[in-house]
């Protein structure tokens, strides 16, 4: 079944740009998210007006005609929510860099640089384009399409007189899984020779690449980037194995720990598959500025009140037996919303009936097995299965 809806991902795609001036035919998933952007910007889950920019004008009004709200919106989820979450990473970090230099009173008036590995055909670069200098790293025929895509974009700012401060990034052709071989150039060793400079305030982003990396190469790429420069930042939604295997805070601090960062923001989903992670250097001025401006505690999976905490947590199993856990805050149940969480692996939804009162359930819908959380609330204050 992955086959063929790969499969037919693909024809469509290519049907969807068969007149496509720019020839931009090379990878259906990373047209996949691009349109996905666009569509879910139309219908206001997102903002990212330059997504349908950058689709085929003759083609681009499709997703007009698709329906505003139900299962094709709850099914892209999660580019919405790892999008939001990197945007707000890069707006501390932004924010950060400009409070720790008047903080400083520093002098220095570069440009904080961000890089994205495995950016796909996303449009950050575009949209936070006069904020930082950008590096873009992907498959070398991605970085081609990106490019010209890129270069389309500031062709129609220029025709609107809107380009003349658009510098596009540097875009470096590179696959990650080289990162585990000793006879080719590091990543760090890469990014430098076109131009990165470790003394900048830096924020290195991975979005959902690291699922497509040997382990033994994503090894090699956390012992590399997460010691290049004083002021770094790292951002990832993405994959942590194997260096993580299970969703909990305290695991994935002990492994950032190792590498002398801090972790500002957590959260992860799929019983760790996925990590929502933002961290910094520890003693950065910049991680204690960021750490000061979000305020909100990082998510934690951790039980709040097992007798000895987690000196007794690693000599009983996890129960749900007399004791009591914290799973979410009070202001995270809104009123017609569904919020999904887990307990030691176990998916649950939390929501507030009519009257108000919260409601716990498995997140999952005995009919077909389908994620409870995908639903919605009705007016009568039920979750209604997608």
């Amino acid at each position: 079944m992955g086959k063929f809806a790969d499969a037919t991902s693909a024809a469509v795609f290519a049907g969807l740009h068969y007149n496509d001036q720019l020839g931009i035919k090379d990878s259906s998933k990373n047209l996949r998210v691009l349109w996905s952007r666009a569509y879910l910007n139309h219908v206001g889950a997102m903002k990212d007006d330059i997504a349908y920019q950058l689709l085929p004008t003759n083609t681009r009004d499709v997703i007009k005609a698709l329906p505003k709200s139900g299962p094709l919106v709850n099914f892209q989820e999660f580019i919405t929510s790892r999008t939001k979450f990197i945007d707000d990473a890069v707006d501390s970090f932004l924010k950060g860099v400009r409070d720790d230099a008047s903080s400083e009173e520093d002098t220095n008036t570069q440009k904080p640089q961000i890089v994205l590995f495995g950016a796909g055909y996303d449009t950050r670069s575009l949209r936070y384009n006069n904020d930082a200098t950008f590096f873009e790293v992907d498959l070398p025929d991605v970085v081609d399409g990106k490019g010209r895509l890129q270069q389309y974009w500031k062709d129609l700012q220029a025709k609107a007189d809107n380009g003349e401060d658009i510098t596009l990034p540097t875009r470096i052709g590179y696959d990650l899984n080289d990162a585990a071989d000793p006879s080719k150039p590091s990543l760090s060793q890469t990014l430098t020779q076109v131009g990165l400079d470790p003394n900048i305030p830096t924020l290195f982003i991975w979005e959902a690449v690291l699922f497509y990396v040997k382990p033994e190469a994503v090894l090699e790429i956390f012992d590399d980037v997460f010691n290049l420069g004083t002021k770094s930042v790292y951002c990832l939604v993405d994959s942590l194995k194997p260096a993580v295997t299970t969703s909990f805070l305290h695991v994935t601090r002990e492994v950032f720990d190792t590498y002398d960062l801090d972790i500002v923001d957590h959260n992860s989903r799929w019983g760790g598959a996925v990590h929502f992670v933002l961290a910094g250097r520890k003693d950065s001025s910049l991680t204690k500025t960021m750490l000061t401006e979000r305020t909100e505690l990082p998510f934690s999976y951790l039980a709040t009140s097992v007798p000895n905490g987690v000196e007794e947590q690693s000599t009983n199993a996890a129960s749900y037996n007399d004791h009591w856990y914290a799973v979410a805050y009070p202001w995270q149940i809104e009123d017609g919303e569904v919020f999904s969480t887990r307990l030691w692996g176990e998916p649950m939804v939390i929501y507030r009936d009519v009257e108000g009162n919260l409601v716990c359930s498995k997140d999952v819908c005995p009919h077909r097995s389908a994620p409870l959380s995908m639903g919605k609330m009705n007016a009568d204050g039920q979750l209604e299965c997608m």
